[in-house]
């Protein structure tokens, strides 16, 4: 396929782009949960202390929430809050310590505080949170401006007392990638963009014992893909090649001849597979019982992208993809939060490129799509993760108008 290209308008004065289909923030809520059933309704949250988008929110072992960095629209933050389910209320972490450099991650060199967005947050197995990656701020230039760059820096989180610390640095500067807890409790990083700002080839895992990364490589670029856990191994697909284009946005160079790829934990490599025969970029997608559903996302049409309604089955024990049913609103950039076997997706943007309020539920048991509430308010680049209660947060995004939200809602 010769190269589909499109200018993305973005809201963003940075031009950092919608965010894709990273569930990193928060991971697959486990099958054994209760499914989502229709009738349940969004309703608003308190609100968070800054307005955010293209940030992460992840679920703590004791029942918190933790958002890290993202963009108010201005610029990068540094800033990460902390949200109590039992009162809906919001913390700065740097407010809960006598000397808030000990709430920020703070860069070794210049002790400078790190300032990130588009990059991936995965809780460990022991509790703590990973923090790669991403487009920040961590240094200034010679003349003492702060330069905005692709980051190699990584942090942990530590919920015990509420602080930051580096854990060292990726082997690639990497943002807008997929992170993945593998069930030996490693974490896999795939693709995303370079220090260029160009998708990238390369992957690399990280171990918690050591607190150092492995560089890997994938058989070809991926930006926008979309990636799964199966265990120990690990589904990527879809992706292009994609870079930031001259008069501003972003453009979808080139498709991989192979769209889809495994990643075989024990040996520790990628490899293509046969993958659907279309591409697809900034899809959700979902661990399921069989497998893997990928929801949405953008496809080529002749020289373009467009939304599409269409999804993916990827069953495992065959090792094949499979076309799902349709959804009823064409989306990208979507969020997917799994419950007992269903599939809730939320919000994203439309075919026109503007924020939904949107939300369909997948049915095991029909195989098919359902109607579902709507949030209070359409949403980009937002997160949403499943609480313990089995309510669902939803947390900060660029609304209609291009501003970052600090509005939060909670399905009940």
């Amino acid at each position: 396929m010769g190269p589909s290209r499109r200018w993305l308008a973005l809201p963003l004065a940075l031009l950092l782009g919608c965010g894709g289909g990273n569930s990193a923030s928060s991971g697959a809520a486990s099958a054994a949960s209760p499914a989502f059933v229709a009738g349940g309704a969004f309703v608003a949250d308190g609100a968070m202390r800054s307005p955010r988008a293209q940030h992460t929110a992840t679920l703590l072992a004791d029942g918190r929430v933790l958002v890290v960095g993202g963009t108010d629209g201005a610029g990068v933050l540094a800033d990460a809050e902390l949200y109590d389910p039992l009162t809906g209320t919001w913390d700065l972490v740097r407010a809960l310590h006598d000397d808030p450099a000990r709430g920020l991650m703070m860069d070794p060199r210049g002790r400078v505080p790190t300032a990130r967005q588009l990059h991936s947050a995965t809780r460990l197995l022991d509790g703590r949170v990973l923090i790669a990656g991403g487009i920040g701020i961590e240094r200034a230039d010679p003349r003492g401006m702060p330069v905005l760059e692709t980051l190699r820096s990584a942090y942990v989180f530590e919920p015990a007392s509420n602080t930051f610390r580096p854990v060292g640095s990726l082997t690639t500067p990497r943002a807008w990638h997929e992170a993945l807890l593998l069930s030996d409790g490693r974490v896999l990083l795939v693709g995303g963009l370079d220090a260029s700002l160009r998708a990238t080839a390369t992957a690399e895992v990280f171990d918690p014992r050591s607190e150092t990364f492995t560089p890997l490589a994938l058989s070809d670029v991926r930006a926008w893909g979309s990636a799964v856990a199966l265990g120990g191994d690990a589904l990527v697909v879809g992706g292009a090649d994609v870079g930031q284009a001259a008069g501003g946005g972003w453009t979808v160079q080139r498709f991989p001849a192979t769209n889809a790829e495994r990643f075989a934990g024990a040996s520790g490599r990628f490899g293509p597979i046969a993958g659907p025969g279309q591409g697809r970029v900034l899809a959700a997608a979902a661990r399921t019982s069989w497998g893997a559903l990928v929801v949405g996302g953008q496809v080529p049409q002749g020289e373009r992208l467009a939304a599409t309604t269409s999804t993916l089955r990827y069953d495992l024990a065959q090792g094949s993809f499979v076309p799902g049913p349709s959804l009823a609103t064409a989306r990208f950039g979507a969020e997917a939060v799994v419950a007992g076997g269903s599939v809730l997706v939320l919000g994203g943007l439309d075919a026109d490129g503007a924020p939904l309020a949107s939300c369909e539920l997948y049915d095991p048991a029909r195989d098919a799509f359902v109607p579902f509430a709507s949030l209070l308010n359409p949403r980009s680049d937002f997160a949403a993760v499943r609480l313990r209660d089995g309510s669902v947060l939803v947390v900060g995004g660029f609304g209609p108008e291009g501003a970052a939200l600090s509005a939060t809602e909670r399905l009940r």
